[in-house]
C-alpha cells in the first residue's frame, strides 16, 4: 500500500512519520472506518510496535506495553475513544503517546475513493444522484466508502444491477455480522462498538 492509496490522509501520514522520526509514539484516534489501520500499514517500519486495537488490553499485555515504552520502544496504536472506561488498563500509558485525531474526510475525497474502487473492481454506470447518496451514506469515513463500493461492485458483477447506496451499506453491515467483512478490506459500520 502506498501513500496515494490513502485519499485525504497524506498530511496525517506525514505528521505520524515526523513523530516517529523524532522518537515519539503515536496513538491514532478516530471512529470505525476512519482509516486507522490503513494508515498504520503505511507507516509501519522495522522495530515499530503496533497495538491495534489499543483498547481492551489485558493487564499482562498492558504491563508489557508499559515496559516496552520504558525501554524506549516506538509504538503506534489505534483507538476509537480515549475514554478511560473503554481503554481499561492501557489507559494508564496513553499519556505517553502523541495523539493524532482522524476527522471525517471531505465529500470530494469520499467520492474519489468510491469512484476509484468501483473503476478497479467493476466499471458500472452511475449517475450523480447515486454518487451524492453514496457520499452522504459514507459519512466522511473511508472504510464505509470502501465497503459500500465493494458491495456495489460485487452485486454488479453478479446481477448487472446497481444497488442503492444506503442498501449497499446495510448489506456490508450484514456481511460484517456474518464474519465475511474482512474481504472488503475495511473495519467500519458497527455503531456503538468499543474497539477499533
Amino acid at each position: 500500500m502506498t501513500d496515494c492509496s490513502l485519499v485525504g490522509r497524506g498530511r496525517v501520514v506525514e505528521d505520524i512519520r515526523a513523530y516517529l522520526d523524532a522518537g515519539r509514539s503515536v496513538l491514532l484516534v478516530g471512529p470505525h472506518g476512519s482509516g486507522k489501520t490503513a494508515i498504520i500499514n503505511v507507516v509501519r517500519r522495522e522495530g515499530l510496535l503496533v497495538v491495534d486495537p489499543f483498547a481492551g488490553m489485558t493487564t499482562p499485555r498492558a504491563a508489557a506495553l508499559r515496559r516496552a515504552l520504558d525501554r524506549g520502544a516506538l509504538v503506534v496504536g489505534a483507538a476509537t475513544s480515549l475514554d478511560r472506561a473503554d481503554m481499561g488498563h492501557v489507559g494508564r500509558v496513553a499519556w505517553r503517546f502523541e495523539r493524532v485525531y482522524l476527522r471525517p474526510l471531505a465529500p470530494r475525497a469520499i467520492a474519489r475513493i468510491i469512484r476509484t474502487r468501483l473503476e478497479a473492481e467493476a466499471p458500472l454506470p452511475l449517475d450523480r444522484r447515486w454518487m451524492r447518496e453514496a457520499v452522504e451514506a459514507s459519512a466522511g469515513l473511508p472504510g464505509r466508502a470502501v465497503a459500500l463500493a465493494s458491495v456495489v461492485a460485487a452485486h454488479w458483477r453478479e446481477r448487472r444491477a446497481v444497488l442503492p447506496a444506503r442498501f449497499a451499506l446495510v448489506v456490508a453491515w450484514q456481511n460484517d455480522l456474518a464474519g465475511s467483512f474482512d474481504r472488503l478490506n475495511t473495519t467500519g459500520l458497527r455503531p456503538g462498538e468499543s474497539s477499533s
